[in-house]
């Protein structure tokens, strides 16, 4: 049996693309992320000048990393992510900034 190709309508195609835009404007996106050696923790650049710092003992997902591989940690191509291409991670930015700061998901939404 052949799959069948699902194309879109112009219609669904122009909903998703307000809804990127949206979530694009008011999701957090980082620009530039580093690693602080010294004091043990990434420091995420958001774009309109916002500035995060987050020790790395509370990104479960980094426990065990060495100093190379956090500072290979890079924002994804969109900026929503936290990428480690050797570890091969990808972490939510907004999921980490929620678990960081506990905001709830109308709190963050708000802003």
């Amino acid at each position: 049996m052949k799959a069948r190709a699902i194309i879109p309508t112009v219609a669904e195609l122009e909903a998703a693309r307000r809804l990127w835009e949206d979530e694009d404007r008011v999701e957090p996106r980082a620009e530039r992320i580093q690693y602080d050696r010294r004091q043990k923790r990434l420091v995420i650049h958001l774009r309109r000048g916002a500035v995060v710092a987050v020790p790395v003992a509370l990104i479960e997902e980094l426990n065990g990393a060495t100093p190379r591989q956090f500072a290979g940690l890079h924002a994804s191509r969109y900026g929503d992510a936290v990428v480690s291409d050797e570890l091969d991670m990808h972490i939510s930015l907004k999921g980490l900034l929620r678990e960081l700061v506990g905001l709830t998901g109308a709190a963050s939404v708000m802003g």
